[in-house]
């Protein structure tokens, strides 16, 4: 085939054509002259989509916030000292893992974070409570809802925000754990950086107080086992004492009378002995 391009019954045959062109495309190289022509042939292409990228990054870079993210260190003591109710006396328990996840469990906890949101009242920051931020954009669709007479939707009750808040201050806040130590790293988020601060160091605190709320409860609760117990071995030691006093007054055991019949049995019995032992063929007398 080279290429010619044949009549048959008045109808153009262009398979001597397309047997050219695949034979040019098995035999062709692709090499850096030949990159660079395709990349100079969709230059325009290439450049409209390298400023249509930059102009999108500067964009999102612009509008998207800055996260500022604050961290807190926290240390927990492995070893804690309870009360042993088998023989009631303090003995030191090791917590080992079980601690780090209780621990983590608490400040993870929703409990935990409604203290805190209260504490700081961050239902009345749009960053925790997104209904706050999207207010101006419902206004608009009310006031449109409104002008073409749809009635307007209620607002979002105060307890629907607080847990949109609580929710959104948890995701804001992680609690990271190296390996196994005993070291807790609090990490919280927000665009600004004093309100990070604040937050990292108002969770900390607030976990520190809890702990120790938790252990003033934990020794309330030993001291008042030790009272009870106290209490059960007094009333074990007066009874104890009553039976004994009863028992005395019983077998006369208190009559000062026999003591004086006992010496002198005694003395009879000493006096025999010496006898027999001055006289050794006579019998001892009972």
């Amino acid at each position: 085939m080279n290429g010619e391009t044949w009549v048959v019954n008045g109808q153009t045959d262009y398979r001597a054509n397309i047997d050219v062109a695949e034979a040019t495309t098995d035999g062709l190289q692709i090499g850096p002259r030949e990159i660079w022509e395709l990349i100079n042939r969709r230059r325009w292409s290439v450049i409209l989509i390298t400023i249509v990228g930059s102009i999108l990054a500067s964009t999102i870079a612009f509008v998207l916030p800055n996260q500022y993210t604050a961290q807190v260190l926290l240390v927990l003591e492995p070893r804690e000292t309870r009360i042993s109710e088998t023989v009631s006396q303090l003995e030191p328990y090791d917590r080992g893992k079980a601690l780090m996840e209780t621990e983590i469990g608490i400040i993870q906890s929703r409990a935990f974070a409604e203290a805190i949101v209260k504490k700081l009242n961050l239902i009345d920051d749009p960053t925790f409570n997104t209904y706050l931020a999207e207010n101006w954009r419902k206004n608009l669709k009310n006031s449109i809802k409104t002008a073409l007479g749809a009635p307007a939707p209620p607002p979002l009750p105060v307890a629907d925000q607080l847990e949109l808040t609580i929710s959104n201050f948890i995701s804001s806040v992680s609690i990271i754990q190296s390996g196994e130590s005993f070291a807790l790293k609090i990490e919280a988020t927000h665009p600004e950086p004093a309100t990070a601060a604040r937050l990292a160091n108002v969770l900390s605190k607030a976990y520190i107080s809890d702990t120790l709320e938790r252990k003033k409860q934990g020794v309330a609760r030993a001291v008042s086992f030790l009272k009870d117990r106290a209490s059960l071995l007094a009333s074990s030691v007066a009874d104890t004492e009553s039976r004994l006093a009863e028992h005395i007054r019983i077998n006369r055991l208190d009559d000062t009378s026999y003591d004086g019949q006992l010496r002198a049995r005694a003395s009879q019995l000493d006096a025999r002995i010496e006898i027999a032992k001055s006289n050794p063929h006579l019998s001892l007398i009972h």
